[in-house]
């Protein structure tokens, strides 16, 4: 039973106008029969209806269900009513265009966890759409959604029936066949029918309300209202002839024509005035029952058919803003300094080489490296404060030429590896490290000396097979084979360049096959070269040979000492000569020739003085670009020359060694210039010395790095160079690629907040009427957060594998862009752009966060809302 009492429901319009729906309507209604409520449009009558349903609750007053007091349930218990006590047919419908008939049938039983296939055959086929049940709602006429209304309120048995204008929409065949359908019902529940057609009223009601303004205004009823017609005392009582049948019809005019019918009237006349009892109202507990999980899901992808394509567009674009966001990020998170301990760890070589060179005068941060700089002591003890665990060794500039043109590195200049390495052999050495055999066995484990003997002479150098055969390629006429090179290194003017005590194999060929393969293309024409250097191939070979293949070697830690004292290199060198001569301004004089000699290189027949620098005529003429004869050089009276020791293109302030000797000069063709023994020894020593460090450790190569780059030392490495270049470039553009995090975070968050309010909003209609329908709040949040997390997965799912994919392209074109200013082909094997794990969880949960907020915050909102105003601002 229900019961309402001094119900009113007042509409606020705006704030100084309201609306009076209904004005204290009490009313009970019983357990079963049909009930029309009437009225004209704005009556009221359809605010009753929600009332009842728990769709709306009244201003005041209070509804009685069974016992329950319906505006007063809380949220859950009321879905419960409205799931398990209840069916409601709309006016409009309100089915759910993305399933089919059966599946909006299948609905109300899943809320109820009792799906029953063959009932839902059943109910379809009693209101007569079975064969459409695989049909969308949205390609049925009105009559026949109708029936899927009806057959959605019923299948789920419910004590009332709730139905507002159910044939307002229809053609009067199909209305009838609805109201005989509704009328069949109510003999076993209480169906309440909101209309505005008298004529039905009258011809199927049990009971008649009328409402006006709000106000209940008539209420009768009938006792019998199963029969088309009625005849009493005499009487027909008819509502229409147009529902009678020609057998109907036959049977009254016999009446008539027997005198047992004498009158015809209107069946409204035998309702009379409803006269309330009361009853005692019966107790009962709503039945609780929840979808399944399994349902829960389905009905979600179900209902979120219609949308995944825009779902799709949508995931897709913002998951292209999260990758270009992710990228712009990683840019901005730039790491110099991990970025070259990735460089000098990956490389994986024996060990770190730290080259010293010295800061440019205009930019003190910038290392200059066109010249070689003495490693000194304290280079040596900042090293060893860092370097704690591993081994280290000197490189020195002791080296060979071998195609005796290129005389780099003997004149200390650092070696143009570029012109050095022009083709697959070099053309000198890069040096000498003084080592120790087992550091030579873990960069050549299977090395075989196969030539020589590596303790020949303390001075010998051990050189590789490799510099071995770019001797012979160069010098063809002088080595024909290993054992020609071994013992006194030799240029064609017989000057002693050094001593080679073994030649050791180090397998490069094989190593480097695909590299030889490769130079072989470039010579045929089917590769060029600057496809070549960009290869992985050759950058190895150009590190393995700058490093370790292109030195020498020696195991001897006084190896220069040993040097110096037996002069295995016959020459010294010095770049500048002051001759002083009186009457003449002092003048800084280049000599033609930078090598002097000592005496025991030549058979002379006078005697050199301590500290004396003996000149040829011959070479003093052309210093001086004069012409004297001896007895004018005896008049001139020069007593002593300056000398001085610079490096090549450095600036004056690095002089290393000044000192002002006697001068000597000779008449003779034997020699340019050669000075004395003492002076020689003191040239000698400053003509070789340690340049570069090799550290064995490589756990504490980005710690070796830093210390010693703030005293000029730099990475013999091309990878270590272009990180460096690449760190230039990175901060310039650091703090406009922040400039472009913002906006496109921006645009992001923005992208995603409106496609997921557009998503929440465009789905108002469904959450109403799975509300109206008895699901409850925490199972329609749920449906919305398996889409939530559906569109999620879908945007993160596509930013993961766009990030890493477009990281490579990312990198691929930034190393064609940077290529053409840092001119450095290891840039191609730098990953400027790194995406660190930050990035891509700092984005995923942008991305969820995002959906979360913007779908579950109106929907949050939505749910203090009653299903109906939902519907209708969802419509």
């Amino acid at each position: 039973m229900i019961k309402l009492e001094k119900i009113s429901k007042k509409y606020i319009i705006s704030k100084s106008e309201t609306t009076l729906a209904l004005d204290d309507v009490s009313l009970t209604l019983p357990d079963r029969g049909l009930v029309f409520v009437l009225g004209k449009s704005g009556s009221g009558k359809s605010t009753l209806l929600n009332i009842i349903g728990g769709l709306d609750n009244p201003t005041s007053g209070d509804v009685f269900v069974d016992g329950n007091h319906i505006n007063k349930l809380k949220e859950d218990e009321l879905s419960d009513y409205c799931n398990n006590y209840l069916g409601f047919i709309f006016q409009d419908y309100f089915l759910l265009d993305n399933l089919t008939v059966y599946d909006n049938v299948k609905l109300a039983l899943s809320l109820k966890d009792n799906v029953d296939d063959k009932l839902i055959d059943e109910t379809l086929e009693k209101v007569g759409i079975l064969e459409f049940k695989n049909r969308l709602p949205k390609n049925m006429s009105g009559g026949q959604k109708q029936r899927i209304v009806i057959a959605r309120s019923i299948i789920k048995n419910p004590h009332i029936l709730l139905c507002d204008e159910p044939t307002g929409n229809l053609d009067s065949a199909t209305a009838k066949s609805i109201l005989e359908i509704l009328k069949n019902l109510s003999k076993n529940i209480l169906v309440v029918i909101v209309s505005h057609n008298v004529d039905d009223a009258y011809k199927y009601a049990d009971r008649i309300i009328e409402i006006s303004d709000g106000r209940i205004i008539n209420d009768t009823k009938i006792d019998n209202n199963e029969e088309i017609y009625i005849v009493k005392d005499q009487t027909l009582y008819l509502n229409s002839v147009n529902a009678l049948s020609e057998e109907q019809i036959a049977d009254i005019n016999k009446s008539i024509a027997s005198g047992e019918v004498k009158n015809i009237a209107s069946r409204s006349s035998l309702f009379k005035k409803t006269e309330e009892v009361e009853k005692e109202m019966k107790n009962v507990t709503f039945e609780r029952k929840k979808m399944p999980f399994k349902e829960q899901l389905s009905l979600s992808v179900r209902l979120s058919k219609r949308k995944i394509i825009p779902t799709l567009i949508v995931s897709i674009i913002s998951a292209f803003l999260a990758v270009i966001l992710g990228l712009a990020e990683a840019f901005t998170m730039f790491s110099f300094k991990t970025l070259m301990a990735n460089s000098l760890k990956d490389q994986d070589k024996p060990a770190l080489v730290m080259k010293k060179g010295f800061f440019d005068e205009e930019d003190n941060s910038k290392i200059k490296d066109n010249a070689l700089v003495r490693v000194d002591a304290e280079d040596i003890e900042t090293f060893e404060s860092v370097n704690k665990n591993g081994e280290y060794y000197l490189l020195n500039n002791f080296n060979l030429p071998i195609n005796f043109e290129r005389y780099e590195l003997a004149v200390e200049l650092s070696i143009n590896d570029s012109r050095n390495l022009s083709n697959f052999y070099l053309q000198e050495t890069y040096g000498t490290v003084v080592t120790k055999e087992s550091f030579l066995k873990k960069i050549y484990p299977d090395y075989e000396v196969i030539a020589g003997d590596i303790n020949d002479k303390d001075y010998g150098l051990i050189i590789t097979d490799y510099i071995a055969d770019a001797m012979m390629l160069y010098n063809p006429y002088v080595f024909t084979k290993y054992e020609d090179i071994i013992g006194v290194y030799k240029m064609k003017s017989q000057d002693v360049l050094g001593y080679v005590n073994a030649i050791i194999s180090t397998n490069y060929k094989e190593r480097h096959k695909e590299l030889i393969d490769m130079v072989y293309q470039v010579v045929n024409g089917d590769m060029t070269y600057k496809e070549l250097v960009r290869t992985p191939e050759y950058l190895d070979f150009f590190e393995e040979v700058r490093s370790y293949l292109g030195v020498t070697y020696s195991f001897k830690e006084n190896f220069l000492d040993e040097v110096r004292k037996e002069e295995v290199r016959q020459y010294a060198r010095f770049d500048r000569a002051n001759i002083v001569i009186p009457n003449m301004d002092n003048r800084a004089i280049w000599l033609s020739s930078y090598y002097v000699y000592g005496p025991s290189t030549y058979d002379l027949d006078f005697e050199i003085p301590e500290r004396t620098f003996v000149l040829s005529l011959s070479e003093f003429n052309t210093m001086l670009n004069a012409s004297y004869t001896m007895e004018e050089i005896d008049d001139l009276n020069i007593g002593h020359i300056a000398i001085a020791r610079k490096a090549a293109y450095r600036e004056a302030t690095t002089t290393i060694f000044y000192e002002v000797v006697n001068l000597m000069i000779k008449e003779s063709n034997d020699f340019a210039a050669i000075v004395s023994e003492d002076l020689f020894a003191e040239l000698r020593e400053k003509d070789t010395f340690n340049f570069a460090i090799y550290s064995t450790d490589h756990t504490v190569a980005l710690d070796v790095y830093e210390k010693l780059s703030s005293r000029a030392f730099y990475a013999v490495s091309s990878y270590v160079s272009a990180v460096i270049a690449v760190n230039e470039v990175v901060t310039v553009f650091k703090d406009f690629f922040a400039l472009v995090v913002i906006v496109l975070l921006i645009t992001l968050i923005s992208l995603l907040a409106v496609s997921a309010y557009i998503s929440i909003n465009s789905s108002k209609k469904q959450i109403g009427v799975l509300k109206a329908l008895g699901m409850k709040n925490s199972t329609v949040s749920l449906l919305f957060i398996y889409q939530i997390i559906l569109m999620s997965l879908v945007s993160i799912a596509t930013f993961v594998a766009g990030i890493f994919i477009f990281r490579n392209v990312a990198n691929n074109i930034l190393f064609d862009s940077f290529l053409e200013f840092i001119k450095n082909p290891a840039l191609r094997f730098i990953h400027i752009l790194e995406v660190n794990p930050i990035i891509i969880i700092s984005n995923i949960l942008i991305i969820i966060v995002v959906y979360a907020l913007t779908v579950l915050i109106p929907f949050l909102f939505m749910k203090r809302l009653k299903s109906l105003n939902i519907i209708r601002r969802g419509e």
